[in-house]
């Protein structure tokens, strides 16, 4: 009898821990990642294989869009394709190393790559506003750098004889390339919004300006790391330094407005939100802010105003919404 006990009694654990473990297991989508790149004798053949594999992983990542869209609606939560995008890029990760294929300069890459469903659950109620901006822009550097590199080759099989001059532009490309690489890895680290991940984002976003002091958008990355960990004076001097790269950077003044703002310097976040609205009207994240500003002032009916032209230019800004009806309500007391 006291054997059978202990048998039913190992039966029940067994039982419980495989309920645990099935339980534990998530569901993972498996895409797979094909590209290729073509590189000339004066390239740096690990830059080329990560180019392929940077193609590699963009045909994945359009493969998993779909994915991440009807998987939301599935949840009754609805994307546009900025967010489809974004939360496809930082939610998809390498199930394996790539593999390359190298057959004269042409390296082919392959990869694996996969994305947890308990994943896309984190950015359901996520504001992406700023993360947007962010990964537009550094695809739109991406692109120009493309054709960069198409140029150096025609300039190569036109001018045979300039190639020390054309192997320093394609070492500076290179930087730039990687440069931007670094970028998307600081990015997806500060959206997952932890505070040894704003570390990081900063080390990163570092690394980012020795390869390419350059590009405002990396010192304005830079600058929302450190608003997030309190580095207020530290932040303002790197949007200050993206706005003098890139005066018509919008989203520089929005940030450091919002520092301001956040240091009850309220004058000097109006006159930030106001040169955001200036430089892009269309964007409700600085009528959205100087709302904000206008809500600290109480001046509760040009919030107001404000917060309704957020949501005219984006009826699904939840913020906005929100903070109408505080005004509304403190303006009934």
């Amino acid at each position: 009898m006291f054997r059978v006990k202990i048998f039913r009694s190992l039966l029940s654990i067994i039982f419980v821990a495989a309920i645990l473990l099935a339980n534990a297991v998530t569901y993972a989508e498996i895409y797979i990642g094909k590209g290729s790149y073509v590189m000339c004798e004066l390239e740096n053949l690990d830059v080329a294989k990560e180019r392929a594999k940077v193609i590699a992983m963009r045909d994945a990542i359009e493969k998993a869009c779909g994915h991440v869209k009807s998987y939301a609606l599935s949840k009754n939560f609805e994307f546009d394709s900025d967010e489809v995008e974004l939360v496809t890029v930082n939610v998809i990760k390498l199930a394996e190393e790539p593999h390359f294929n190298i057959d004269n300069l042409t390296i082919s890459a392959t990869v694996k790559a996969q994305i947890d469903d308990n994943d896309i659950n984190g950015w359901f109620y996520t504001l992406m506003y700023e993360s947007i901006i962010q990964y537009k822009a550094l695809r739109r550097g991406e692109k120009k750098q493309t054709e960069l590199i198409a140029e150096l080759k025609s300039q190569l099989a036109a001018n045979s004889n300039d190639k020390e001059i054309i192997a320093q532009k394609f070492a500076e490309a290179d930087n730039i390339f990687r440069s931007h690489q670094i970028l998307h890895e600081a990015l997806k680290l500060y959206n997952r919004g932890g505070k040894d991940d704003y570390y990081e984002t900063i080390r990163l976003c570092e690394k980012a300006i020795e390869l390419n002091p350059t590009y405002n958008f990396s010192y304005n990355n830079l600058g929302l790391a450190r608003m997030m960990l309190g580095q207020y004076t530290e932040a303002i001097k790197d949007f200050t330094k993206s706005i003098e790269m890139k005066p018509d950077c919008f989203n520089a003044y929005n940030n450091r407005g919002n520092i301001y703002r956040l240091l009850n310097q309220y004058e000097k976040a109006l006159e930030d939100h106001n040169s955001a609205i200036k430089i892009k009207p269309t964007s409700e994240d600085s009528y959205f802010n100087r709302g904000v500003d206008y809500q600290c002032l109480d001046d509760y009916e040009k919030a107001i105003r404000d917060f309704d032209k957020a949501l005219e230019l984006n009826p699904k800004y939840k913020p906005a919404i929100y903070y109408r009806e505080l005004c509304l309500r403190a303006m009934t007391r």
